[in-house]
């Protein structure tokens, strides 16, 4: 039976997970957030009330790809990576002692 791996993300992987989310959400709603902008970018104080529909359907769009969930499908593939790496660590750290063990032995 193979060793059980236990793979954790530092908080700088955890932050790569989150930027990829947002990059993500930003992307899919692309097109309400240009609307919401083109709104409220000529407008100042105003831009808080009249572009208001425009933001609920932005923050809507964004909601939707921001939430725990999706952010797990981020980080799962995160910990899919680094489990790859750490086997191939393993492996290569085996195969060193093998070969280590080999040009080791006496013949008597």
């Amino acid at each position: 039976m193979a060793p059980l791996l236990l793979v954790t993300l530092l908080n700088e992987e955890e932050e790569i997970a989150f930027k990829k989310q947002k990059e993500a959400a930003a992307g899919k709603c692309k097109g309400v957030i240009q609307e919401f902008a083109a709104c409220a970018s000529p407008r100042a104080i105003t831009g808080l009330f009249v572009c208001r529909p425009f933001r609920d359907a932005m923050n809507a769009c964004l909601g939707q790809y921001t939430d725990e969930a999706t952010r797990d499908k981020f980080r799962g593939e995160l910990y899919a990576m680094k489990g790859r790496k750490i086997a191939e660590l393993q492996q290569q750290q085996l195969h060193n002692l093998q070969e280590a063990g080999a040009g080791c032995r006496s013949e008597y």
